[in-house]
């Protein structure tokens, strides 16, 4: 009876156990990477970026591919004279220009607009959220570079008809040497984007870095500027993409790619834990 008089509001409550307790759900690693997709194609500069880097490809590829064609019918060349990839890759010139600015535009858009704040305060572990928006890029760049590797390639093999030589495999080395190439560029432009934070600013030094300097270092007669010159990223992408053989293979070149991108990541991730937002 006395049990019953005690106000509903003053008897002890049990504790839920851990085991009872909701599991949370939509943070960490996986959160973060989540959020950063959805920043990433919510931007209108996202999808023009890609639609006109694709279709500029595409014509660009078509023109060379059917200007070598009636080069070699007029010069008489034999069927099988010409190798695709060496048409299929001429517009990666024009396109990794886009992918320079996809990443740099994933990384300096929040800057400019303020977000970063709330990124920061939504992810405050620095490393997690410079992680998942690498994973992003990194995700996009790659399936941006397949997709130009086959296009390229393909259009080249229908307009070189019957003076294309190569087959699927020489078709899928060209792919992946592309891939990697553009994904390590744009993952060393996004790094530079968190040192700069500055979209003008970071396109331009990133510029200057993958363009400027391998053309300044080549131009000047000295032996250890050229031998810089040559482990740059525009260099090593070129011996990756042309399967050279001096100064140095393929291996070496993926490797020179990788350390770029991760030295940018790493050095924005520091300046970032030491001047936030």
């Amino acid at each position: 009876m006395t049990d019953n008089l005690v106000p509903l509001a003053g008897r002890a409550r049990p504790r839920a156990s851990n085991a009872e307790l909701p599991t949370p759900r939509g943070g960490g690693f996986p959160g973060a990477v989540s959020s950063e997709w959805s920043k990433f194609w919510t931007l209108r500069s996202t999808w023009w970026t890609l639609i006109a880097s694709t279709l500029l490809l595409a014509a660009f590829t078509a023109v060379i591919a059917l200007a070598t064609r009636l080069q070699v019918q007029a010069e008489n060349g034999q069927p099988g004279s010409v190798p695709v990839g060496s048409v299929g890759v001429s517009g990666l010139q024009l396109v990794q220009f886009a992918i320079i600015a996809l990443a740099i535009i994933a990384v300096c858009s929040e800057y400019q607009t303020g977000s970063i704040r709330s990124t920061l305060q939504w992810v405050p572990k620095r490393v997690r959220m410079i992680a998942a928006k690498t994973t992003v890029v990194t995700v996009v760049c790659a399936a941006t570079g397949i997709v130009f590797g086959l296009l390229g390639d393909g259009i080249a093999w229908i307009a070189l008809g019957p003076y294309r030589s190569g087959g699927v495999d020489d078709v899928v080395r060209d792919v992946l040497a592309v891939t990697v190439y553009l994904t390590s560029l744009g993952v060393f432009s996004m790094g530079l984007g968190f040192m700069i934070r500055s979209t003008a600013g970071t396109f331009a030094i990133a510029l200057l870095a993958v363009f400027g300097l391998p053309a300044a270092f080549q131009a000047v007669d000295s032996a250890i500027l050229n031998t810089m010159g040559q482990y740059l990223p525009l260099s090593a992408g070129g011996y990756l993409i042309d399967r050279a053989v001096e100064p140095y293979g393929p291996g070496t070149a993926v490797a020179v790619l990788v350390a770029w991108a991760v030295v940018a990541v790493v050095a924005g991730g520091v300046l970032l834990k030491r001047r936030d937002a």
